[in-house]
């Protein structure tokens, strides 16, 4: 398969869009990371020094460490879809672009048949889950 034009340009590959969606997403799940880690640290830093906990508690909600710990959890649902999305680009590249079988593209990927067959049928779908 050949990458499709849109407007007189040409779209790249499902594996290239994937791929980039990707890092763009573990770039943001790492920033999502970093700011959970230095909320947390002042609670954390101040049960280990032997506070009390309710003064702990008080550091940890003044840190905003709640909602940004929901944000983070955001960002994982948001890599887990776009690894999975990946997941079928790349069963789509060896089935469709370099004719593999679903066996042959188990066995290469490590996976079940059935694991192949489904990616696949996602990827075909434009994966339409949420």
């Amino acid at each position: 398969m050949s990458p499709s034009t849109t407007g007189g340009r040409r779209e790249p590959p499902a594996l290239q869009r994937r791929v980039q969606s990707l890092v763009t997403v573990c770039r943001r799940l790492g920033s999502h990371l970093d700011v959970l880690e230095d909320a947390l640290a002042p609670a954390a830093d101040a049960l280990a020094t032997g506070a009390d906990p309710g003064a702990a508690l008080d550091v940890l909600l003044e840190s905003g460490a709640v909602g940004v710990a929901l944000q983070a959890t955001e960002a994982i649902r948001e890599y887990e879809r776009a690894l999975r999305l990946l997941r079928g680009a790349i069963v789509g590249a060896l089935v469709d672009d370099q004719g593999m079988t679903y066996s042959a593209a188990a066995e290469r990927l490590g996976l079940s048949r059935t694991a192949v067959s489904r990616l696949h049928g996602a990827h075909l779908e434009g994966d339409q889950r949420p």
